[in-house]
């Protein structure tokens, strides 16, 4: 089995300010403009509410992840969506993700 590239993305399981997460979001921000990942439309939202939660593919890996701005006494969180939670997801980023592309 080959291995594709690896997320260099770590999880966040609570920003500790409000400032952290808008540096966060900078640079998700800057993630998207330089192509490295790209957001992606789920049916169905975690936290329920859809403007408080984005998911986020990272092109090389094709990780899906997760980003829910802090509300108190809930800090936030940014999170690799298991693949089995993926079901959630109604627009892939990457295009058809069964095909394979050979030089």
């Amino acid at each position: 089995m080959i291995q594709g590239p690896t997320c260099p993305w770590e999880p966040i399981h609570g920003f500790q300010s409000w400032s952290e997460y808008s540096r966060f979001r900078t640079w998700m921000d800057d993630q998207l403009k330089s192509e490295l990942a790209l957001e992606t439309i789920v049916q169905s939202y975690y936290s329920g509410i859809h403007g408080v939660e984005r998911w986020f593919g990272h092109v090389a890996s094709r990780e899906i992840w997760r980003l829910v701005q802090p509300a108190a006494p809930f800090k936030g969180v940014f999170e690799r969506v298991p693949l089995d939670e993926q079901v959630q997801v109604k627009e892939v980023p990457f295009g058809n993700q069964d095909s394979e592309t050979s030089d």
